[in-house]
């Protein structure tokens, strides 16, 4: 099995990768909020600073984990890749957007509960949207569902050479949408 950061020169070269990442909206909104904490300001007040200060600081902490899953996936698919540059594979394309798409609607659902929406009444109402949305564009989760499929199931790669209704052509580029293909003439 592959180590992801095995030693201690693998994690302090992650630390400053991570906290570059750092977002100048979060220090400001930070700094504003600690000049706010020294006023005396009533309870209605005091609770809005509350739900900033958990707005700042999530906000924060969902970059770094956002930059964390993008740099431990690129370290992971380079040190499986057979020929150790070929690290924009499908997988991994996916694999990272799935990851920071859960980390994003953490991220929202907590906010949304933070400042006192009730988050089980507005994903069961994004259900049932969803479900109408989904009736209405068939074709984007078709697609998206064979992109799936050829990146799991891997029936061809960047590079491999391939044959279809009697045209050869090398795979260059595989994405959500399409896949594109180099004819052996050009």
């Amino acid at each position: 099995m592959t180590k992801l950061c095995g030693d201690s020169a693998h994690v302090a070269s992650l630390v400053p990768q991570i906290l570059g990442s750092t977002s100048n909206i979060t220090l400001v909104i930070t700094s504003v909020l600690i000049g706010v904490a020294i006023l005396d300001l009533p309870a209605r007040w005091s609770d809005r600073v509350n739900h900033l200060w958990f707005l700042a600081f999530g906000l924060q902490l969902a970059l770094w984990i956002n930059k964390t899953i993008k740099v431990l996936s690129k370290r992971y698919f380079t040190s499986v890749a057979e020929d150790g540059a070929s690290v924009n594979r499908v997988s991994h394309t996916v694999i990272v957007w799935a990851l920071q798409f859960v980390l994003w609607v953490v991220f929202l659902l907590d906010m949304l509960s933070n400042v006192g929406i009730n988050a089980p009444a507005f994903m069961a109402s994004l259900g049932i949207g969803g479900i109408a949305i989904a009736l209405a564009v068939q074709n984007v989760p078709g697609d998206l569902f064979a992109s799936l499929a050829i990146a799991v199931d891997k029936p061809f790669e960047v590079g491999d050479a391939i044959n279809i209704n009697g045209i050869t052509g090398t795979v260059e580029h595989v994405g959500l949408k399409t896949t594109r293909l180099r004819a052996d003439s050009g």
